[in-house]
């Protein structure tokens, strides 16, 4: 679950565009071993990836959350986020501490505080979630989905992306998970020779295609030279693989934002002896 600390560092990153330690720490006067700490808690969670706002659906959902609505939302810290699970749907107050185990007095406080926030609703004596965000329910739904498959993950391994009924999680090298490697971890086996420290899943276990293996490596690519590899795979592998409009775009001379120009691509291209 999410803590205040966690909370407004998302809220700082998002929104100011800013992260770094020494700004987090100085931004919300804590010291700098509490940001670490905070920071590791949030890409385990899958907010972020390094110190970025992570791909995952439910990070995601919530960065658009904090961009379109400007104030506080450390309401979502602690036990509060067991009850808003609850409250996508109406519930009674027997049943939200029924469900979620908490006193009597600690829900009702909730509950009200919430009601005057604006976030909750009464509707004949059952609790639900107001619409004034329309967004918060889809991310509520969506990081509940996220931690009830990442339970299933020692705790060194990190989910870096959720599809409906799958996910992509990695773990350091060396290290090993029960799905099915893929991204990066399986270049070497289509041409493009890399190392790599960590090592990336795919779950449920499957065999994977060069087609899956490709999508899987764009849908986590985070870093400009991680797109680049992703490029210079397509390159590769082009015969084998699905046209990609962004990637055949940047070789015709587009810029995109976020993504290398054509001459970052065909200088590592050409390290593989492959012609752009």
């Amino acid at each position: 679950m999410l803590s205040k600390t966690q909370i407004r560092i998302l809220e700082i990153m998002t929104r100011k565009g800013l992260n770094s330690v020494k700004f987090l720490s100085s931004e919300l006067a804590l010291d700098r071993s509490t940001i670490y700490r905070a920071m590791k808690s949030l890409r385990k969670q899958g907010f972020l990836t390094k110190n970025r706002i992570a791909r995952t659906n439910h990070a995601q959902l919530l960065k658009s959350v904090l961009i379109k609505y400007p104030y506080s939302f450390t309401f979502l810290a602690g036990s509060n986020m067991k009850i808003l699970f609850l409250l996508t749907r109406p519930h009674k107050p027997s049943d939200i501490i029924r469900k979620t185990k908490l006193s009597k007095s600690q829900v009702f406080k909730t509950l009200s505080t919430l009601k005057e926030r604006g976030i909750l609703r009464k509707i004949n004596n059952k609790w639900v979630l107001n619409k004034t965000i329309p967004e918060l329910e889809d991310f509520l739904n969506s990081y509940r989905q996220y931690l009830s498959l990442d339970t299933h993950l020692p705790d060194y391994a990190t989910m870096v992306w959720k599809g409906k009924e799958s996910f992509i999680a990695i773990c350091p090298k060396g290290k090993s998970l029960e799905g099915s490697l893929t991204a990066f971890s399986r270049f070497n086996e289509f041409g493009i020779q890399i190392q790599t420290a960590k090592n990336y899943y795919y779950f449920p276990k499957k065999k994977l295609n060069v087609q899956e293996i490709f999508d899987h490596s764009l849908r986590i690519a985070d870093t400009i030279r991680e797109k680049i590899l992703c490029a210079v795979f397509y390159l590769k592998n082009k015969p084998k693989l699905k046209k990609n409009k962004k990637i055949e775009d940047i070789l015709k001379g587009k810029k995109i934002e976020d993504w290398p120009n054509i001459d970052e691509i065909t200088e590592v291209a050409v390290e593989y002896g492959i012609r752009v």
